[in-house]
C-alpha cells in the first residue's frame, strides 16, 4: 500500500543521489511511499516494479543494486523474509501516528512493537518481540473459541501492568511463564488467565493455534497487544462475536414463529 510522504528541496542537489542513473533516482523517492513506518518494505523486484514503473522496460533489481552500493538502502534477510531498508528513513520522514506498525523485521530478526493511545496515536513508547503473534490469528480464536465481553481493561488499567515498560528500547526475548514444575496454571492456561482481565473468555486454553504460537516462543506481553487489537475490531463490528452471532442466528429461526392456534392454514381457514 502507497503512502504518502515527504520530498525536501535538497533531494535533487544530493552530491550522492546525482551520482545514480536517471531511473534509480526516480526510484529512490517511489520506495519511500512502498516503505512502512520503519522505512522497510518486501524486497520484491516485480512487485516494486508494478508499483512504480508499471510501464517501462527497467531492471529493478539492478537499480536497487545500484542504490544500495550508493548507500541509500540496505538489502538484507531476517525471519525468513527479504526486506529493503531505508537508510536514514526516519530522519527524512514523518509517518502519520496512525500508520499501522511494521510487519517485517529489522536486520537482527526484531519486529517493532508501538504502544498506541485509545486513539490508535503511538505514545513514543514501544518495544522489540521476536515473533509478531498475527492479529489474523487472534481473531480466528476469538471467532470460535472465546467470547468477548465489555469489561474494563484491567491489565491496560494499572500503569504497573502497561503493556509497554517504561524503557523505550525493551527487547522481549522470551516467554516469562510460570514453571511447569509448579502446580501453577500451564503456559496456555496462564495466556487465557491474562487475556481474561481484558475481558476475553472462554478461550480454549489446549486450542491448536494457540499452543503453536507459545511453542514459538511469543510471550503474554504479544498475546495481551494482539489480544486488545482483536478485540477492538470485535467490539467495533468489523467482526462478530461468537455469543451475538448465535443470538442473531436463533432470533432469526424463530422470528416468525407463531403458536399452533395462531396459525392459519393455507386455505386461509
Amino acid at each position: 500500500m502507497a503512502r504518502a510522504r515527504n520530498i525536501k528541496p535538497g533531494f535533487y542537489t544530493s552530491e550522492d543521489l546525482v551520482e545514480c542513473s536517471l531511473a534509480a533516482r526516480l526510484l529512490f523517492p517511489g520506495l519511500w511511499m512502498l516503505a512502512d513506518r520503519e522505512g522497510r518494505l518486501e524486497d520484491r523486484p516485480k512487485k516494486i516494479k508494478m508499483a512504480i514503473f508499471p510501464a517501462d522496460d527497467l531492471g529493478i533489481d539492478i537499480l536497487l543494486t545500484e542504490l544500495e552500493c550508493r548507500g541509500f538502502i540496505k538489502r538484507y534477510e531476517a525471519d525468513g523474509k527479504k526486506v529493503i531498508s531505508i537508510i536514514q528513513f526516519l530522519e527524512h520522514q514523518n509517518p502519520h501516528g496512525k500508520e499501522q506498525d511494521s510487519v517485517l523485521p529489522d536486520e537482527n530478526g526484531f519486529y517493532k512493537v508501538n504502544e498506541r493511545s485509545k486513539n490508535g496515536l503511538v505514545t513514543g513508547k514501544h518495544v522489540f518481540v521476536k515473533l509478531l503473534i498475527n492479529i489474523k490469528t487472534m481473531l480466528a480464536m476469538f471467532k470460535t473459541n472465546a467470547r468477548i465481553m465489555q469489561a474494563q481493561d484491567q491489565h491496560h488499567a494499572s500503569p504497573a501492568d502497561s503493556l509497554i515498560p517504561e524503557s523505550k528500547d525493551t527487547v522481549i526475548t522470551h516467554t516469562d511463564y510460570l514453571s511447569q514444575q509448579s502446580r501453577g496454571p500451564t503456559p496456555a492456561a496462564s495466556v487465557c488467565l491474562e487475556l481474561k482481565k481484558i475481558g476475553i473468555i472462554d478461550l480454549n486454553p489446549v486450542h491448536p493455534k494457540l499452543l503453536m504460537l507459545i511453542n514459538a516462543g511469543a510471550t503474554i506481553d504479544e498475546f495481551m497487544h494482539a489480544a486488545r487489537i482483536a478485540k477492538d475490531k470485535v467490539l467495533q463490528g468489523s467482526i462478530k462475536n461468537k455469543a451475538d452471532a448465535l443470538l442473531q442466528r436463533n432470533m432469526g429461526a424463530v422470528k416468525d414463529w407463531k403458536p399452533s392456534e395462531m396459525r392459519m392454514r393455507s386455505d386461509g381457514t
